[in-house]
């Protein structure tokens, strides 16, 4: 009988003695997260300083008050993915990090 819990202990055991590399993506979610906070704070610095000196917004300062709720969404729930383990082979973490993974 196939148990998945038995082949995913074996293909654990044969990465740990075969030293097979771990590949993992995780430090090029945390450099974009280090590029996209200093981002929305440049622009939230662009909208204040408009907004201080009563100068009259242009088209883009609304399109980026319309896109940062939705980019703040992503920020999030992509640092959340690769904090609990995205960007790394699913075979190299435990189970129950799988199984958060997978979770709604």
């Amino acid at each position: 009988m196939f148990r998945p819990a038995s082949s995913y202990n074996a293909l654990q055991q044969t990465l740990y003695l075969c030293q097979w590399p771990v590949r993992s993506r995780r430090l090029s979610l945390v450099a974009l997260f280090t590029i996209q906070v200093p981002a929305m704070v440049c622009l939230a610095l662009k909208l204040f300083g408009r907004l201080k000196q009563k100068a009259r917004l242009a088209v883009d300062d609304y399109l980026v008050m319309l896109s940062t709720p939705v980019f703040l969404v992503f920020l999030v729930v992509g640092q959340y993915a690769a904090a609990i383990g995205f960007g790394v082979d699913i075979w190299t973490l435990p189970s129950d990090k799988i199984v958060k993974c997978m979770k709604p």
